[in-house]
């Protein structure tokens, strides 16, 4: 009985130890239980403080295993990257740590832009530094260029004040010597001028006696001039009326027929290279001065022929036939006429208005140009004008400009224009016919012309 009794209270203690250490391992337990959840709340906010600094992905990148080598273990990442930003800033700020936006705002005030890289900033400003350099190098050289210049203006300056100063001496010398030659001169012109003044009075006294007596002889001759003029004015009067009896000068002969050819069509004048005769020239034949003649209507008949000069030697010229008269052969004695040409003489003709030379039923200032240069080959001169002068020859007028019709009285300024033009040319044709009249100078017109100079017009 004991033996049971001393078993069943090791059953028993062992019980009550099992009991205690169970009731002592849920307490453990609870209480590790309790501190686990603690640790995992803990290691939740670690993990949770770490990604403030850092992400997990951002932990796994070789720039952050590089920081973390470089940051060793004397201290954190995070202080390491303060301490190299703190550095940063100090490098560019070169004081104190400064926030970012400071520094992009202090930046800003030296040219950089707040989202550009100082970097860049500086690689320009080091480019517009090398080209002012390169500019100032420029001005530099340019500079020693120009103060080598000015040493040269200095020396050629210093050169010509010396010359000039020998100038200056040697003037001064000369000046000297021209005073004393001054001085020399003007003592003889005073003593000249003394005795000048004694001549000029023996010669005023001389002279006016001379113009004494001049004014005598001038009264003589003023009294013979009177006398003179009042005869020449007698011999005027009579010279007058010779002058209006003499022969036209387009009847006048200016040359004579000394042979022909017939079967040749050449004729042979007494007039040459020593009478203005020139190639070309044109005659008309007639068979005597008295055979020129007026018509009733103002019409010049033709002579019996006309010839051209094909050859002119010194006294006597050749001439071709280029128009004849059937029956009326070119005989030695004709005479032959040219208006514009004289062997002794030079005619003046006034040219004015309009010609119709080539026969198209247009007359044109033009044409009248034409004559006018055959008047000059031939010898003649041709005078402008819108009046005739008291020493002309001949006029030549063209087509008579027709009488304008009166204007009706709503006229345009345009109408008014050619109307007055009109009437001007008509008064000035005119006027120019009425002193040619009066004057009793030839009037000749374009057929009349042709017929004188011995062209077939």
């Amino acid at each position: 009985m004991a033996v049971r009794s001393g078993a069943g209270t090791g059953v028993i203690v062992s019980l009550i130890v099992f009991i205690v250490l169970t009731i002592a391992m849920l307490v453990m337990t609870i209480v590790f239980y309790s501190r686990q959840t603690e640790a995992l709340e803990a290691q939740a906010q670690a993990i949770d403080d770490l990604e403030t600094y850092v992400r997990p992905t951002e932990r796994s990148s070789d720039r952050f295993a590089q920081f973390e080598q470089q940051a060793g273990t004397r201290q954190s990442v995070s202080g390491y990257l303060a301490s190299r930003y703190d550095e940063l800033a100090s490098f560019v700020t070169g004081g104190e740590s400064s926030p970012i936006e400071t520094l992009r705002s202090e930046m800003a005030n030296y040219g950089v832009d707040e989202n550009g890289g100082i970097r860049g900033a500086l690689r320009s400003m080091q480019r517009e530094t090398r080209n002012l350099q390169d500019q100032i190098a420029g001005l530099e050289r340019q500079l020693q260029e120009r103060d080598r210049e000015l040493s040269a203006r200095d020396a050629e300056l210093a050169d010509l004040r010396a010359a000039h100063a020998q100038e200056r001496e040697q003037l001064r010398e000369e000046v000297v010597d021209y005073r004393e030659s001054n001085e020399q001169y003007a003592a003889d012109l005073q003593a000249t001028r003394e005795l000048m003044e004694e001549r000029v009075e023996s010669q005023r006294r001389t002279y006016e006696q001379r113009v004494d007596g001049l004014n005598e002889d001038l009264d003589v001759a003023r009294t013979d001039l009177r006398r003179s003029q009042d005869r020449l004015e007698q011999y005027e009067t009579l010279l007058e009326g010779q002058r209006l009896q003499a022969r036209e000068p387009w009847r006048l002969a200016d040359a004579a027929v000394l042979d022909s050819e017939p079967a040749s069509g050449t004729v042979f004048i007494d007039k040459g290279r020593r009478d203005r005769v020139v190639l070309g020239l044109q005659f008309e034949v007639f068979d005597s001065v008295e055979a020129i003649r007026i018509s009733s209507d103002g019409s010049i008949a033709r002579g019996k022929a006309s010839i051209k000069v094909t050859e002119v030697n010194e006294t006597t010229s050749i001439a071709a036939v280029t128009r004849s008269t059937s029956g009326r052969p070119i005989v030695r004695g004709d005479v032959v006429v040219n208006a514009a040409y004289d062997p002794t003489r030079t005619f003046k003709f006034l040219v004015h208005g309009n010609f119709d030379v080539d026969r198209d039923g247009r007359a044109t200032a033009q044409e009248a140009e034409f004559l006018e240069s055959l008047i000059i080959d031939w010898g003649g001169t041709v005078v402008e004008g819108d009046s005739v002068p008291g020493d002309l020859d001949f006029l030549v007028l063209g087509v008579q400009p027709d009488e304008p019709a009166p204007l009706p009285p709503d006229a345009s300024r345009n109408q008014i224009q050619i109307w007055a033009e009109r009437k001007q040319a008509r008064d000035t044709y005119d006027r120019l016919m009425q002193q040619a009249s009066d004057a009793k100078i030839p009037v000749l017109n374009q057929n009349r012309f042709f017929i004188l100079i011995g062209s077939p017009g």
